[in-house]
Formats: structure tokens, C-alpha cells, sequence
């Protein structure tokens, strides 16, 4: 055996998994795409303001599973009031739903 190599035989042929192709979409969007300057507490607001907000709106609606429509306007009302100084242009309110949401096209809040 040399080194930086194995001769390690499993009796079975080797099967190589195809890569998964990028279409130029992120598989999960975070707080990270979020238009938050850097520093003064801005993530913990997100935590600790935005999010428990958004909880409570979603919470008191009659099907929080069937807001996907309102979602657009709610999230844009909560970031204006948790954040009145960071304006969001309209890829910010796009990825804004996309993190709320979970999910790269912004569906299903829950």
C-alpha cells in the first residue's frame, strides 16, 4: 500500500452519483440574504421582533397553511415596522419571503 492510497475491495461495483446540477437557484435561503447591515443588533431584532411577530399574525389566522397570498404584504408591514430604517427594494421583499418561508421559490409558510 502506498501512501495517500487504499486498496480496500467491498466486493461490489462502484457506483458514482450523478452531481446535482445548479439552475443558478440557492436550495435554502437564511438570514444571510437578508438586507441587514452588519452589526447593531439587527439579527437579534430579526429573532426577537420579527419573527415572533410574524408567529402571532400567522397564529391568529383562520388557515395559517392557506396565507401564502397575504404573506407578500405581511411580511413587508412587519419588516417596515421591526426595521423603519432599512428600506427593501423588491429582491429584498422577494428573499424576504423566501426566508420566511423556507423554501427557494417562497412557497408554504409552514
Amino acid at each position: 500500500m502506498t501512501s495517500g492510497t487504499s486498496n480496500l475491495n467491498t466486493g461490489g461495483d462502484i457506483v458514482r452519483m450523478p452531481k446535482r446540477v445548479s439552475h443558478g437557484r440557492k436550495s435554502r435561503y437564511t438570514v444571510s440574504d437578508l438586507p441587514l447591515p452588519r452589526g447593531g443588533g439587527h439579527v437579534q431584532l430579526w429573532k426577537r421582533a420579527f419573527l415572533p411577530s410574524l408567529l402571532t399574525w400567522a397564529g391568529a389566522q383562520e388557515d395559517p397553511f392557506g396565507v401564502n397570498g397575504e404573506l407578500y404584504d405581511v411580511v413587508t408591514d412587519i419588516w417596515l415596522h421591526t426595521f423603519p430604517g432599512i428600506t427593501l427594494g423588491e429582491s429584498d421583499v422577494t428573499n424576504l419571503v423566501k426566508v420566511v418561508s423556507g423554501r427557494p421559490n417562497g412557497a408554504n409558510l409552514f
